[in-house]
C-alpha cells in the first residue's frame, strides 16, 4: 500500500524500527509506516550506518535478553549536536522525576521507552501545585491489564481498563507515547493508537507539569 512521504527537508522526524521473527516493523513519526522482511539473519545484523543531509539528535539501541549484544557509534561530530527540546534522559534511575516547561500544552508529547522488568510499574502527568494526578498509567502485568485513572482531592477515580489488546509484555521493549489534545489525552503504544483519556482535571495549561515513572 503506498503511503505518503513522511519525511520532509527541514522538518524532525523520528524513525524506529522494531525487530520481530520475521520482519523489520518500521515506525514514523509515531505511526506505523512499513514492514520489510529479513533479507539478512538477523544475527549478523552488526552495524548502524546513518549518512547523507541530515542532523542527527538522538539514536539509541534497545533490546533485551541475552543474545543482545553490540553497541552504538556515533562521530564526535553527532555526539556533540544539542537536542532542540534538551537531551533525552539515557537509563534514568528509577522512581524518575522531571518538569514539563510550559505543561503540557495541546499537541504536546511525553514518550517513555522501556522494558519492564517486573509485575507492574506506573508513569504518571502530575499537577505541578498539588498532590493530583491527571493521568496515572498502570500495566499491571501479572493481571494483563492496563489501568488508567486520575487523582483528585485525595481520592482516585473510576478506572479505565477497556483496551483491545495490552501490548506490554514483561521483558519486551516498548514505546509509549502521550499526547495532549484539546480534549483528552491520546495514548500510543509501539506507534500504533491504543486509547483516549479524557481531562479530569484541568491541568494541560499550568506553566509547569513534573511527570513520574515508578517501578511497582
Amino acid at each position: 500500500m503506498k503511503k505518503d512521504m513522511p519525511f520532509k527537508a527541514g522538518k524532525v522526524f523520528s524513525i524506529m524500527f522494531e525487530i520481530t521473527p520475521n520482519n523489520y516493523l518500521i515506525a514514523a513519526n509515531g505511526d506505523r509506516f512499513y514492514e520489510f522482511g529479513h533479507r539478512i539473519p538477523v544475527d549478523q545484523v552488526r552495524w548502524l550506518s546513518v549518512s547523507g543531509d541530515i542532523i542527527v539528535q538522538h539514536l539509541a539501541i534497545l533490546g533485551c535478553g541475552t543474545g543482545v549484544k553490540g553497541s552504538l557509534v556515533m562521530s564526535p561530530m553527532q555526539a556533540e549536536l544539542i537536542p532542540m527540546m534538551g537531551p533525552p534522559a539515557l537509563l534514568p534511575t528509577v522512581p524518575f522525576k522531571a518538569n514539563i516547561n510550559g505543561g503540557m500544552i495541546p499537541k504536546r508529547s511525553v514518550v517513555v521507552k522501556g522494558i519492564p522488568v517486573g509485575k507492574s510499574f506506573s508513569i504518571n502527568l502530575k499537577n505541578g501545585s498539588s498532590s493530583d494526578i491527571a493521568l496515572h498509567i498502570n500495566p499491571r502485568l501479572s493481571k494483563n491489564a492496563l489501568i488508567r485513572n486520575s487523582f483528585v482531592n485525595g481520592t482516585w477515580g473510576q478506572e479505565e481498563t477497556q483496551v483491545t489488546k495490552n501490548p506490554v509484555k514483561q521483558g519486551d521493549y516498548f514505546e509509549l507515547s502521550i499526547r495532549s489534545g484539546q480534549k483528552s489525552f491520546k495514548i500510543f503504544m509501539n506507534g500504533s493508537p491504543l486509547c483516549d483519556y479524557g481531562y479530569r482535571v484541568f491541568l494541560i495549561w499550568h506553566k509547569w507539569t513534573p511527570w513520574k515513572w515508578k517501578e511497582m
